[in-house]
């Protein structure tokens, strides 16, 4: 176990007064206007002006985005925020996400993330449960999901930075004199002195900088709710100062040409503290964009960091195989279509270290590297388990993809692979700031049993939930994760399912609902089926509710008649009947007898956030959608095996 005075405020007031300089993040560049260009001045004769096209990223050092928390900081007490004040944020990933953050734990504050396709409903309701006193939105369609009824101020991430500098050069172009950047707008005197009155403190108090302890909470995480109502977690400053310092010495280090690109939700404890406080913390470069932005975003900025969950890495997997594959299939008989799928077929094949397998990397490879930036040393996933074939891909590829596990109650990734100690299939060994017991289950194999936790990392409970932390934890201090895990003769943790989501049927044999769910993402043509949801507990045979792929069931059956609901319409067609049972036979391949999807119903519906049947992470609320449909449940078993 470890302690520290630090904290990530600490951390982050740091990096603006000992790398001042130093980049810290990119913006988008708005400028419309050419860069202006004054060169040879120092001879009249030789002067000129060259205007050239704008970046489309900005860099921004560590003082300029100190100034920037400052300001936010001056706008979120003049909204009479004080020490201990929940305030919640509500956006897209972007940097201004961020600074409000850093801002309200710099006042003592504690930020409430919302998830920015939460529905209404749901936004009030951690409003209401967090004692929020303000929310800060990213856009007024945001904002627009508070009830007014709550009487709880709602202010945009641009009012908050109304009096700060142009940083994204919305009005201004640079104006570039040997070099040197001259900013046309003059830095705000208030946000100036609150610099100032930092860094005073920094220099004189290291035990209660901004006088924070480590006991302070930093922030209210809500669950997703996919079991039940959303609980706030609770995450103090000395569970992030025990986590970011613990993994780097799990195994993982930083280089000066490192550069994070966040695009999963900040809302997510994963993002949060294993992507941006984790970089934070360390002074690692860094840039923020959406998920449909991320490739696009990947290849301008050529990041070497990212974070992901399965269903991102199958999505580059599945890309890259559709190229592959009209390669291999060229729609012309010329000789360089032929030689292109010829090197291809070759290059997939040469899987050992070697001169062939150099050069299949710089034939084939690395362009498909290069859809990322070229520049990717470092992958993790987390969220779930990542099936096999993707895994492979990956490291054919020449990516380092590292699989972990952790919850948002554990300040997110607490068992790690490292690019030095990588069991693939595996989540990887503990990381040293938490201890972890394994609580055997009766009915279970050796040495599977409940993943229970304690450390540094580790929440003291949830907000305003007294009989569920009565619950939560053991009497020797222990958090049950409701995990169930098994660690192997080398150390390494295997996940093996939740506990409220382990059935047996009515022989007696345990199946696990994840892993037959993990079975249909992994296999690479089942995008038709969107989303799974077994079910037989206490039955003869595991059965399953699917929802489909609308988009690929237009590809498969065409376009729905005028006037037919497009769900409804293609969980009766024939074609879609068929292709869905044809997937079903070549997932049962890879289980056991007993875990096999004997029988099968489509649900007549398209599965969304909005209709209460997906969570805010895209989860399906398997549990809601088995009590919607029961009646398609009671047919499944209506019929013989």
């Amino acid at each position: 176990m470890t302690t520290s005075t630090q904290t990530l405020v600490r951390r982050f007031w740091s990096h603006v007064f000992e790398r001042p300089q130093a980049t810290a993040m990119m913006v988008k560049n708005l400028c419309s206007k050419e860069t202006l260009f004054f060169t040879g001045l120092a001879d009249p004769s030789t002067a000129s002006v060259v205007a050239a096209k704008q970046p489309p990223y900005r860099k921004l050092n560590w003082q300029t985005v100190g100034y920037l928390v400052a300001e936010m900081m001056i706008f979120l007490q003049k909204m009479e925020v004080t020490r201990g004040s929940k305030v919640a944020i509500l956006g897209w990933n972007s940097p201004e996400w961020v600074w409000a953050d850093l801002a309200i734990q710099s006042l003592g504050a504690v930020t409430v993330p919302i998830y920015p396709n939460s529905s209404p409903e749901q936004v009030n309701f951690i409003l209401k449960d967090s004692d929020s006193i303000l929310l800060l939105a990213n856009s007024e369609e945001q904002a627009a999901k508070v009830d007014a009824s709550t009487q709880i101020p709602v202010a945009l991430f641009s009012a908050a930075l109304c009096a700060a500098p142009d940083y994204q050069a919305c009005e201004h172009e640079d104006i570039h004199i040997g070099g040197a950047v001259i900013n046309p707008d003059a830095l705000n005197l208030p946000a100036r002195l609150r610099v100032q009155e930092i860094m005073l403190d920094f220099m004189v108090n290291t035990e209660k900088f901004l006088g924070i302890t480590g006991d302070d909470i930093a922030t209210l995480v809500y669950s997703s709710g996919s079991t039940g109502i959303p609980k706030g977690v609770i995450i103090r400053h000395r569970n992030i100062a025990g986590f970011c310092p613990s993994l780097m010495r799990h195994g993982f280090s930083f280089k000066s040409d490192d550069f994070y690109l966040g695009y999963l939700p900040l809302a997510h404890i994963y993002e949060r503290l294993n992507g941006t406080y984790l970089c934070l913390w360390h002074a690692v470069p860094s840039a923020y964009c959406s998920v449909e932005e991320m490739a696009e975003t990947a290849i301008t900025l050529k990041p070497t960091i990212l974070l992901g969950v399965p269903k991102v890495w199958r999505k580059i997997r599945d890309t890259a195989h559709s190229e592959f594959e009209r390669t291999l299939s060229p729609k012309t008989s010329g000789i360089g279509a032929k030689l292109k799928a010829w090197i291809l077929s070759w290059a997939l094949n040469q899987k050992k270290p070697g001169l062939k397998r150099s050069i299949a990397d710089k034939l084939v490879f690395s362009k498909v590297r290069a859809k990322l930036g070229g520049r990717v040393r470092l992958m993790l996933s987390g969220g779930a388990a990542i099936p096999a074939d993707v895994l492979k891909f990956f490291q054919l590829m020449g990516w380092t993809l590292l699989e972990g596990y952790g919850a948002t109650e554990t300040c997110g990734g607490i068992v790690v692979n490292t690019p030095e100690n990588n069991k693939p299939g595996s989540l990887g060994k503990p990381i040293d700031c938490v201890e972890i017991k394994i609580v055997p289950k009766e009915g279970l194999e050796e040495g599977v049993g409940v993943i229970f936790v304690k450390g540094d990392c580790i929440t003291s409970g949830y907000w305003k939930r007294d009989e569920d932390n009565a619950k939560s934890f053991d009497s020797e201090g222990y958090f049950n994760t409701g995990d169930l895990g098994k660690f192997d003769a080398d150390g390494y943790l295997h996940y093996k399912g939740r506990v409220k989501r382990l059935n047996k049927n009515d022989g007696g044999k345990y199946w696990a609902t994840e892993k037959i769910e993990n079975a249909f993402e992994g296999y690479k043509d089942g995008d038709l089926i969107q989303y799974v949801v077994p079910v037989g507990d206490n039955m003869p045979f595991v059965g399953a509710l699917f929802f489909l792929n609308l988009a690929k069931a237009r590809k498969l059956a065409g376009a729905v008649p005028a006037g037919q609901n497009d769900a409804a319409y293609y969980a009766t067609h024939p074609t879609i009947i068929k292709a869905v049972a044809a997937i079903v036979e070549h997932v049962n391949v890879g289980l056991e007898q007993h875990e096999t999807v004997k029988q099968f119903e489509i649900v007549p519906i398209e599965a969304t956030v909005d209709n209460g049947l997906l969570t805010n992470k895209l989860s399906i609320r398997s549990e809601e959608a088995m009590k919607r449909y029961a009646k398609l449940i009671d047919a499944i078993f209506a019929r013989k095996k």
